[in-house]
């Protein structure tokens, strides 16, 4: 457990924080800031996106969707929707659950894989993408706790606030996308 002292130590450094310095690559400085918080995640908290998907998700993936691929990062999107997957709880089971962003042939799909005790359960959030739509669409999770719209953005009484991460997918460079909340066994 990281102690008050620390925590506030960190937290007074880290504007100071240069990602590039660390990481030896000179990177935007919205790529570095990004850097820096994820840096700053997994040394204080352990928390980490594995830099690729589990073995048991792959050969789930390999078994069902036979020559599929991640995506190559999203185009226009800021740092942190350019993933091609993302990991969560998305059904409060304290499983990691995870979004993806894949290819399959000339069709791109985000799909949404629930950890189980036999595998993966699998829900498709958008399938049968073109190519250019898939290399347009960024990713991320959003996190338990945070206030989400579920209909039009500009109206407050249309934001919830989660009671389990969410998975979010939207066209890059635009106000478009959403979450997508886990409920009574589907995705909304």
């Amino acid at each position: 457990m990281v102690g008050r002292f620390s925590l506030c130590l960190v937290l007074m450094l880290l504007p100071t924080i240069n990602a590039a310095s660390l990481t030896g690559e000179h990177a935007a400085p919205e790529v570095q800031k990004a850097m820096a918080w994820r840096m700053l995640r997994v040394g204080l908290f352990g928390l980490n996106e594995p830099s690729s998907l589990p073995s048991r998700l792959q050969s789930y993936l390999n078994k069902n969707y036979t020559g599929w691929k991640v995506t190559p990062v999203a185009d226009g999107c800021d740092a942190e929707f350019k993933g091609a997957f993302a990991s969560g709880d998305f059904d409060g089971d304290g499983r990691r659950d995870y979004i993806v962003k894949l290819i399959r042939g000339r069709k791109g799909y985000i799909m949404a894989f629930l950890e189980r005790r036999g595998g993966y359960e699998e829900h498709i959030l958008h399938g049968n993408l073109s190519m250019a739509d898939i290399r347009r669409t960024g990713i991320k999770v959003f996190r338990k706790g945070e206030r989400v719209p579920v209909g039009d953005p500009e109206d407050e009484s249309s934001y919830r606030r989660l009671t389990n991460d969410a998975p979010f997918d939207g066209p890059c460079e635009s106000d478009a996308g959403g979450a997508h909340i886990y409920q009574d066994g589907s995705f909304n």
